[in-house]
């Protein structure tokens, strides 16, 4: 209000100086007028740019998931609809389905490639046989931290990397949705503290960390089983050990009824990115505000999912520490330094293998090495 006040008062005062001066100015003669121009033909005016309107479209979306519906992941996608539901006042629909629900876990990428269903979000690792560059989009071992993962998608060329990669594909948008806490390591009945004990071991895993553990130098016998299988799995002994998702995600799933032990940490997996990929037919045929009102749900379930993430893992670990049943060990040092090695031998083996894989591992490397750099000057370390 006052500076409304300060507004009003100068303009009265400049209107009362020109009116002063207007009105004490000296006379001057008059000059001799000259002939009047002949007027020119007033222009035709134009007609004035109409804004460009919101859509009054109403948009419903078919998605499909490899993610059980109790667990947190399939819990942050439902998150980013009831956003998108709300921002849009209910004129964009997503319908997202829990694995099984529509087809399996491995089918979705075909089948929104294919126009059967507008969408799919997933952890993009799961079509490691299809683009063997896809893990380093979601879950790379002894690789990129959550924070270190958002900072590469938004600011360091990650998102044109994962658009380039899908662009093959009848794909028209990608983008994170979720970014996930580490990982358990695994659940097992076999105490892995040394490398001698994951040789033989039957394991549940896949991407990049299957490979690492297919060295021979590790030995396990890894396989991929989707996740409504787990449980009767390890029940029957048909696996030793697996790997699924955050302490708290696997919570509901109840892995640590049928097992001795949780290792931790996660480093095979410090970070997981759940991403919405779209088809491209559906996607133009969204209004440009649609498509902003989709993107940015996305962004805000991204940052505002996480630190449920975090609360849960925090109650679950404290829940798994307080059972007689279940010991929780952490993997020495000196082990995880080991697979850190392995690690940076897939990689490199990789790297001269895929010309993209490259592309994408040397981007991440840069990127990396700029954090490290800024983290080792402001992180504590006390």
């Amino acid at each position: 209000m006052r500076s409304v006040l300060r507004i009003l008062t100068m303009v009265g005062v400049v209107s009362a100086l020109v009116l002063g001066s207007v009105g004490c100015a000296p006379e001057t003669t008059p000059t001799t007028p000259t002939t009047p121009t002949t007027p020119t033909s007033p222009t035709t005016p134009t007609t004035p740019t109409t804004p460009s309107q919101p859509s009054t479209q109403t948009v419903k979306w078919v998605q499909a998931t490899p993610w059980v519906a109790a667990e947190l992941g399939f819990q942050g996608v439902e998150l980013r609809n009831q956003i998108l539901e709300d921002i849009s006042g209910g004129r964009f629909i997503i319908e997202s389905h829990p694995s099984g629900a529509l087809m399996g876990a491995e089918d979705v990428f075909d089948a929104a490639h294919d126009g059967t269903i507008d969408a799919f979000n997933a952890t993009l690792h799961t079509f490691i046989g299809k683009i063997p560059a896809s893990p380093m989009f979601a879950a790379m071992p002894l690789g990129l931290k959550r924070d270190e993962y958002q900072a590469w998608y938004d600011y360091a060329g990650g998102k044109d990397l994962l658009m380039e990669m899908l662009q093959p594909y009848n794909f028209g948008y990608a983008q994170p949705v979720v970014y996930q806490t580490p990982e358990g390591l695994c659940w097992s009945n076999v105490k892995l503290d040394n490398l001698a004990a994951w040789k033989g071991l039957k394991f549940r895993t896949k991407g990049i960390w299957a490979n690492i553990l297919q060295n021979p130098q590790v030995g396990a016998a890894v396989t991929t089983l989707s996740s409504s299988e787990l449980y009767s799995a390890l029940e029957r002994g048909i696996l030793d050990a697996l790997e699924y998702s955050t302490p708290g995600s696997d919570l509901p799933l109840g892995f640590y009824e049928v097992t001795k032990y949780l290792m931790v940490p996660g480093f095979h997996q410090p970070a997981t990115v759940l991403s919405d990929v779209v088809n491209k037919d559906s996607w133009n045929k969204l209004p440009a505000d649609m498509k902003a009102m989709y993107d940015a749900a996305n962004r805000a379930a991204g940052v505002q999912w996480y630190g449920n993430y975090v609360l849960a893992d925090a109650e679950a670990l404290a829940f798994y520490a307080s059972l007689p049943s279940l010991e929780i060990v952490v993997c020495p040092a000196d082990l995880q330094k080991t697979f850190a090695g392995f690690a940076d031998q897939e990689y490199a083996k990789n790297s001269a293998a895929d010309p993209f894989f490259k592309k994408v591992y040397d981007s991440q490397r840069e990127f990396k090495a700029k954090y490290d750099f800024f983290s080792g000057y402001q992180s504590m370390n006390f």
